[in-house]
């Protein structure tokens, strides 16, 4: 404490003495809430995402449907006219995973510790919706980017700047790199895997189910740092394989 009762500064630094007022330095009380508070935060990414996503699809169909290559327009390309196809399904199958969490979030948001085995299936659902919306918003955009060609590198289509933005997404919202970790360890230690593959399984393949199953509960067997540093394979066939299975839930 610095010379004359003053706490707040020194010889080299100074802060305000506001807050050292009687009504703030008190000591801090449990804050049941925060956590639940950031996982909103991020429920609101997982649908900015899979918006993004939406538009530079759209962005790439505009185009195509105008630029003409080998004497038709590039849409009517079997190839081009797959991708499409592929890319509103994977598209789809996100906004699936995303709005599951929401839905799950609006069920446990205002529960306290000891938390619930569905709040910790919730955490997980999160962590899968937010690595995966993420990853499939920058593939879109980089192949809406391709769908352009040449001209998809310049300013004058909006399309290269989704592909910004995408990117953007998960570095503030949460890094891929983080997103495996949180999700590993809700697995990890709060066995959130097992009640997730008992939700998917009215809609899952049930071999592909117990396969997948298997390869958790194996990797979760590894020494620490093995599950860390192959987490990464694990955790992205994991979030596909949720977004595929709700999707088929919400076309029934």
């Amino acid at each position: 404490m610095a010379a004359g009762g003053e706490p707040w500064r020194g010889p080299h630094w100074y802060t305000s003495p506001h807050n050292w007022a009687p009504e703030v330095a008190v000591s801090p009380r449990p804050v049941d809430l925060h956590d639940v508070t950031l996982r909103d935060g991020e429920e609101c990414a997982d649908l900015a995402w899979t918006v993004e996503d939406k538009v530079a699809i759209a962005e790439a169909l505009a185009f195509a449907e105008r630029r003409v290559a080998f004497g038709r327009p590039i849409l009517e390309h079997p190839l081009m006219r797959r991708q499409f196809e592929e890319r509103v399904r994977t598209l789809q199958a996100a906004f699936a995973l995303a709005w599951t969490s929401v839905q799950m979030l609006d069920e446990v948001r205002m529960e306290r510790p000891p938390y619930s085995p569905r709040y910790h299936l919730f955490r997980l659902l999160t962590h899968l919706a937010k690595y995966w919306t993420a990853e499939q918003a920058v593939q879109a955009a980089k192949w809406a980017m391709e769908v352009h060609g040449g001209m998809g590198v310049l300013g004058e289509y909006p399309v290269e700047r989704w592909l910004r933005e995408a990117m953007i997404l998960p570095i503030w919202e949460g890094t891929p790199h983080r997103q495996i970790l949180d999700g590993l360890e809700v697995m990890a230690r709060k066995g959130a895997h097992r009640l997730l593959m008992e939700q998917l399984a009215p809609e899952a393949d049930p071999r592909t189910l117990e396969e997948m199953m298997d390869r958790v509960e194996a990797h979760l067997r590894l020494p620490p740092d093995a599950q860390e540093a192959q987490a990464e394979p694990l955790f992205r066939d994991l979030a596909r394989f949720t977004a595929d299975t709700l999707l088929r839930r919400f076309r029934v």
